[in-house]
């Protein structure tokens, strides 16, 4: 039940992780050169750094569930 109350609270900070980790495993894999066409390699680098930011920041944002503290 727990999970279940962590991840319902926490979706949209887990969701945007995710979304940004593969955004960044896609540029580093080459495969979004498929969508995207980037002018220099330098502008990549900095969208996949960009990417790895993004996501750390969202991982940062995930809230602990409050126990209560109050049972005796």
């Amino acid at each position: 039940m727990k999970t279940i109350k962590f991840m319902k609270h926490n979706f949209g900070q887990l969701l945007g992780a995710a979304l940004s980790f593969y955004v960044a495993y896609m540029l580093g894999s080459g495969k979004i050169l498929n969508y995207i066409e980037f002018a220099d390699p330098l502008n990549e680098m900095a969208m996949f750094v960009m990417c790895i930011f993004c996501a750390s920041g969202a991982l940062m944002c995930i809230e602990k569930p409050k126990t209560n503290q109050n049972n005796k």
